[in-house]
């Protein structure tokens, strides 16, 4: 019903409060005590005598309402789960998965409380950045899953570059601005020998946090879109751009292979050409990013002129 009266009120000067009561079908009461809830989420809603209310301002929300005005998709977004907070998107996500949610349903979160990396490390989501998993279920094999994070490390990067913000993709996962990171991409999947049941793109952007809001052992190795800019990001305008870029990301791998995703990939890399060391199990190997196969692999040459391919691991770039 909140949303409904919010619809009203940003297509009007202003409206009584007894014609939204009769528009509604709800009491005067019942109008009253929604206008003041979303006035406590932080919209700005002003009140007159004789006139009603009227809306003056809209707070830094990744409210649905906002959203749907500005997304142009065909199947991302929407179905929109919003939350103030949450443990994690990802979870809530499996679990609407598994009841059934369709393809592109997204789950955001102002919050996350116990927000998750890879390899079970915890990631940091204060408020002002996007937090958010969507469902996907491709039709796949389930060892071309892996491929979805280099779609999702695409659209981040084509988004960011529409803001004239040179983003750079880190494989397999993190997105960085001046060598330190600003998003990473945590993708999960419930699937069988023989295909995908369903997959969850787990994107965390740090977009309008502060420097603060970090930890200690974090403030050097971490920025976000502020930092970087300077300003404040309308962040339902930049998720709006993301979902757009993500569909058409993923409709490219789907109909036409991981190809032109490599193509993308390299075009916004900060990987090859450049020396790293590879943590893969308990292994450890440096050398040369030299390419990425056709799979997804990042291809590493060491000193020796030796070549090993990697699927996963944890990079760390040495210059």
């Amino acid at each position: 019903m909140k949303d409904t009266i919010l619809k009203f009120l940003k297509g009007a000067d202003y409206i009584s409060g007894e014609d939204l009561s009769k528009r509604l079908g709800i009491s005067r009461t019942a109008v009253w005590k929604h206008v003041q809830s979303l006035k406590e989420q932080g919209y700005d809603i002003k009140s007159m005598p004789r006139k009603g209310y009227k809306l003056e301002g809209i707070p830094d929300l990744l409210d649905p309402v906002l959203i749907f005005e500005k997304l142009n998709t065909r199947f991302m977004g929407n179905k929109i789960y919003h939350h103030e907070a949450i443990t994690s998107t990802n979870n809530k996500a499996k679990e609407i998965a598994e009841a059934g949610a369709p393809e592109g349903t997204v789950v955001l979160a102002e919050k996350q409380l116990q927000g998750r990396g890879r390899l079970g490390r915890t990631w940091e989501s204060p408020a002002g950045g996007i937090w958010m998993s969507v469902i996907l279920r491709p039709n796949i094999p389930p060892a071309k899953a892996h491929n979805i994070t280099l779609v999702a490390a695409c659209a981040v990067a084509k988004t960011l570059r529409q803001y004239n913000i040179p983003a750079r993709i880190k494989w397999p996962n993190d997105i960085l601005l001046n060598g330190k990171k600003v998003c990473g991409i945590l993708t999960e999947l419930k699937a069988e020998m023989d295909g995908v049941h369903y997959l969850v793109l787990g994107i965390g952007m740090n977009v309008n946090t502060e420097k603060e809001m970090y930890p200690p052992e974090l403030k050097d190795k971490v920025s976000s879109l502020k930092i970087y800019t300077g300003q404040n990001l309308d962040r339902v305008e930049l998720l709006c751009s993301f979902l757009k870029n993500l569909e058409e990301q993923y409709e490219i791998f789907l109909n036409e292979g991981v190809g032109k995703i490599l193509e993308t990939w390299k075009q916004h890399n900060i990987t090859l050409n450049n020396h790293v060391q590879v943590r893969s199990g308990n292994e450890v190997y440096s050398g040369l990013a030299v390419n990425i196969d056709k799979n997804g692999g990042l291809i590493v040459k060491d000193e020796n002129g030796n070549s090993k391919t990697f699927y996963s691991g944890e990079v760390t770039l040495q210059g």
